[in-house]
């Protein structure tokens, strides 16, 4: 059921590699994406599947370690001393990274079954991606899949760097296992150090540690009531 899914579904960094998603899996997840809602099931969007391929691999660790850190706020801020206190995102890492990219200059018109129509220009197909995304996550937990959220990078420089210049990327999901890190929660370490591929012994920063959705109770009660949230009218 859709909500013990979001009931029990916590945002994952931190994976357990020596568990691989099927391929059934995948295509189930992609299945879905396929027959995701959208205005006039028009899907004139694109969806990269990214793996751990040699150059999928390349592409995460430069989201990882690059492109997506935070420091008080701001994503990889230039010229900051701010080595070891960085906010990593570990969502980005996942062994399968999916990203939605819309065409910043799509046809706005076409033929369908000899008629002309009207196709979803931008915003509707932000909302396309959104509602799509958001029935993947769904998707992958149904498998017993975990998955992360990624939207702390630039739109335009990731769509580039998968080789779709002059698309606009506004949100990726990470989906895997997640790494058991009830050991650190229990010591109260929910900040794990993540360490410099480069220099032995240096650590960057810290990345969040996976939190299941228990754990984060006291966070959720901050959400407003069904009754505060949902207006009947």
């Amino acid at each position: 059921m859709i909500k013990d899914i979001l009931t029990s579904r916590f945002n994952a960094k931190h994976w357990d590699r020596s568990k691989k998603v099927s391929s059934d899996d995948i295509d189930y997840i992609t299945d879905c994406i396929q027959k995701s809602p959208s205005k006039m099931s028009v899907l004139n969007y694109k969806v990269v599947l990214i793996t751990d391929s040699p150059s999928g691999l390349a592409f995460k660790n430069w989201l990882f370690y690059e492109h997506t850190w935070n420091y008080n706020g701001d994503r990889a801020p230039d010229g900051v001393d701010s080595v070891g206190k960085r906010d990593y995102n570990g969502q980005y890492l996942a062994p399968i990274l999916i990203a939605w990219l819309n065409p910043l200059d799509s046809p706005n018109e076409g033929i369908i079954n000899n008629q002309r129509m009207v196709f979803p220009d931008f915003n509707m197909r932000q909302n396309n991606i959104f509602i799509s995304n958001s029935i993947a996550m769904m998707a992958a937990e149904e498998q017993g899949l975990n998955t992360g959220f990624g939207s702390c990078h630039d739109n335009f420089e990731v769509a580039k760097k998968l080789g779709f210049d002059g698309f606009h990327c506004p949100i990726m999901l990470g989906l895997g296992y997640a790494k058991d890190m009830s050991k650190e929660i229990e010591s109260m370490n929910i900040f794990v150090p993540v360490a410099d591929p480069k220099h032995i012994g240096q650590n960057l920063g810290t990345c969040f540690v996976n939190l299941p959705a228990h754990y984060s109770k006291p966070v959720r009660e901050l959400r407003p009531n069904k009754d505060e949230l949902v207006t009947v009218i």
